[in-house]
């Protein structure tokens, strides 16, 4: 019964808390940030997203998020995943780079652990997001 109890006094007051925020959020300032910006770029862009682990929910969401934008500009995407191993994750780096992409976009990588392939990357004139 005390468990029951608990359990619903805890619910109770994670809704709260949601509704708190929810409410705050409605009275945030208008938008003052840029309103125009270089046209897009259509076309067949080729763009290859490297993620750390795709078994990371933040990152997977990312790439979703970068895809579904990509389409609309009829971007190909293409994935590689590290699977958490930063030694995967390198050789993926690298055999990307011997692809010649148009972009290249590090999800959840930190680029200190690859300063030779980035700095390579850049020299091949690839462009680094991320």
């Amino acid at each position: 019964m005390q468990l029951r109890l608990a359990s619903g006094l805890l619910f109770g007051m994670v809704w709260m808390i949601a509704v708190t925020i929810a409410a705050q959020a409605t009275i945030l300032q208008p938008w003052d940030g840029p309103t125009s910006g270089p046209p897009a770029q259509l076309g067949k862009q080729q763009i290859v997203f490297i993620a750390q682990d795709y078994r990371n929910g933040g990152i997977t969401s990312r790439y979703r998020a970068f895809s579904a934008a990509a389409a609309l500009l009829d971007w190909q995407v293409q994935a590689m995943d590290g699977r958490g191993d930063l030694q995967m994750t390198r050789v993926a780096f690298a055999k990307t780079i011997e692809q010649k992409p148009h972009a290249i976009v590090l999800g959840g990588i930190s680029p200190t652990y690859m300063t030779d392939l980035v700095s390579y990357a850049q020299r091949q004139q690839i462009k680094l997001i991320g």
